[in-house]
Formats: C-alpha cells, structure tokens, sequence
C-alpha cells in the first residue's frame, strides 16, 4: 500500500465504484503512502461536498492499513532522502544550508 502510486491509489477507488473518489484522490495528488495514514479528519480536509461519500471514503479508510514508520529498517524507503542528513544518515531536525549549497543536520 505505501508504493502505491497516485494512479494505483485512484484505480483502487474506481475499482470499489467510488469514481468521484477517484477523482478527488488523483486532484490531491493521493498516493499510497499518504492515503495510509489518513484519517477520518484527513477525509474533512478534501473537496468531497457529497456527505455519501465522505462516509464511504471514511469506511474505506477503516479497511486500509495504517502506515507506520520504522526509522531502524529501511528508513529511506518512507523518508524523501533530502531530509536525511549526508553526515549523520538521520532525519534532520534542525537542517541548516552550508555554503556548498548543502543542507546538513546543525
């Protein structure tokens, strides 16, 4: 589910007959990553003005699995890598640019 593609995502949708989903799903730019961790607020945030389908996106919701993020295996699979520090291989918190045009963990 967290490799799904924005067009993955959308397919799974009109799959399921929720075609106005789909399209709001493809307008968000939705991938799987994202649509694993939404939640039922998430679903408010979304131009579905249909109360119908905010109900069933929020029941489909419910069946997905959620996305977890597990720092000590495969981090970069979950983690964009320009938010990983070149030096110290972590997350940055409190990235600063260098003068080589590099950003690095402070």
């Amino acid at each position: 589910l967290v490799k799904w593609t924005v067009n993955n995502v959308e397919n799974y949708f009109k799959k399921r007959n929720l075609e106005d989903v789909a399209i709001v799903m493809k307008n968000h730019n939705i991938n799987g990553l994202v649509l694993s961790s939404m939640n039922e607020d998430d679903t408010d945030k979304l131009d579905i003005v249909n109360f119908r389908l905010k109900v069933l996106l929020r029941d489909e919701l419910a069946k997905l699995p959620k996305a977890t993020i597990n720092l000590d295996s495969s981090a970069d699979e979950y983690v964009p890598k320009q938010f990983i520090c070149p030096i110290t291989q972590e997350i940055m918190s409190n990235p600063v640019l260098a003068r080589d045009g590099h950003m690095y963990e402070q």
